[in-house]
């Protein structure tokens, strides 16, 4: 964002603005999701009539059909009154599985009775749930219940799912914890449209021209949370931006003041950075073996005079050469240099880690045992093993540890840790070898 011109930004601010109201204005008239259910352009559901006759009533029920009208035919009788229902049942369930609804909002009805105009209709989704419904009982599947009077006119009705209900009874009856009671719409099996609760006895033709579900793509709150997420990164990003400028600027003119400050101070300092060049190396700032000879020298007197311990660990990186060949030596580097960062965050203080040339790294290990170099040389090549590397290169090495002895020189000490490490190459490398002799 930081290409960005003060002019760049006012532009990017208005189209952001444009984009927001074409955004809300499109959710409002538009993004609109539909699941038709019963209707011309419904998917073939099994569409059935039940009623009390299963239980023993005495309700008569059956279903007329044609293009565009499903009509529910029953009686109810008087003696069943208390226990008397019908109603249109679709089977919603898919391959074994009832339906989602839980992005719809809202369920659009176009429905009435014939001659019947003071009784009610009552729409209700079943949702059964492995949480409270027990196997084999279909009551024991969840009641989202609204019940309401159709139009005088059988005019479309849009009614939200939010109005929809838990019946108290079916809470009570099953033990639903309280956090499961509301409307729950993510399993919906069946959906029936019956006659209401308390229906009196009579004969009545409830007919069902539409019944569909319908929502939106995104929510107006789902929509407004975007918009803001949006919103607030590009102030973020703005302001981040700002900050950056104002610090370039602000490095700029320091760069300047240092730049002449530099001059003189190049001049002063000259033959000391070409001292210090020789003695380290360029790439991972570690020593080189100009700049370990005189630290050398003291671990002998140390091992000589003070019968002290000191112990060297070869370490050479595996098969580096491929990676130069396969990745190229920018890529190369990169693993050299986090190579040897590595090893110095995973020994101690007094370790002295020398790059010794190429892949080779020497690590000098005051105070310590053969047999604690040993263990410090295996720590080293499990953190290597397991650590990520550039390319997700699988990257291993191996280790060569020996102990100084008192009547040798410094020579016969490092080729012996030498020879440690070839041996440990020939016995298939990404392992440790010690030399005790």
């Amino acid at each position: 964002m930081t290409f960005l011109s003060l002019r760049g930004y006012r532009w990017l601010l208005v189209f952001l603005i444009l984009v927001t109201l074409i955004l809300i204005g499109w959710q409002r008239v538009g993004m609109n999701l539909t699941l038709p259910i019963l209707g011309p352009d419904a998917p073939q559901y099994n569409v059935y009539s039940v009623d009390d006759s299963s239980n023993g009533g005495s309700t008569l029920s059956f279903l007329e059909t044609d293009k565009s009208v499903t009509t529910l035919v029953c009686e109810l009788f008087p003696e069943n009154q208390t226990y008397s229902f019908c109603e249109i049942a679709i089977n919603v369930t898919q391959q074994g599985k009832g339906l989602d609804l839980s992005k719809f909002d809202s369920v659009t009805v176009e429905l009435g009775f014939k001659n019947s105009p003071d009784a009610k209709v009552r729409v209700q989704m079943k949702n059964p749930n492995p949480i409270y419904s027990l196997p084999g009982d279909p009551t024991s599947e969840k009641f989202n219940i609204i019940e309401f009077n159709p139009t005088a006119d059988g005019h479309r009705q849009t009614i939200p799912l939010s109005y929809f209900q838990v019946p108290e009874w079916w809470v009570s009856q099953y033990n639903v914890p309280i956090r499961y009671s509301q409307p729950e719409f993510t399993n919906v099996t069946v959906i029936e449209v019956s006659v209401g609760t308390n229906t009196p006895p009579g004969e009545y033709e409830l007919w069902v021209k539409e019944l569909t579900l319908t929502g939106k793509v995104l929510s107006y709150t789902q929509l407004l949370t975007v918009i803001l997420a949006v919103w607030i990164t590009l102030a973020v990003l703005s302001l981040l931006s700002l900050v950056v400028r104002m610090n370039s600027a602000f490095h700029q003119k320091q760069k300047q003041v240092q730049e002449l400050n530099d001059l003189n101070r190049k001049l002063n300092t000259h033959s000391q950075r070409m001292e210090l060049q020789a003695k380290t190396d360029a790439l991972t700032g570690l020593l080189n073996r100009n700049g370990v000879a005189k630290r050398l020298l003291e671990l002998k007197t140390s091992v000589q005079q003070n019968s002290e311990e000191c112990s060297v660990i070869f370490c050479d990186i595996d098969f580096f050469k491929q990676v130069n060949d396969t990745y190229g030596h920018g890529l190369g580097d990169q693993v050299i240099t986090q190579f040897a960062t590595l090893l110095q965050t995973r020994t101690r203080t007094n370790d002295l880690v020398v790059r010794w040339g190429g892949e080779e790294f020497v690590l000098f290990c005051p105070q310590t045992s053969l047999n604690a170099a040993s263990i410090l040389a295996e720590n080293l090549r499990q953190s290597i093993e397991s650590a990520a590397w550039p390319e997700q290169l699988n990257l291993t090495a191996s280790f060569g540890v020996s102990q100084m002895q008192k009547s040798e020189d410094i020579e016969t000490f490092l080729n012996r840790a030498d020879i440690a490490l070839y041996r440990a190459k020939e016995r298939g490398r990404n392992r440790v070898e010690i030399n005790e002799s």
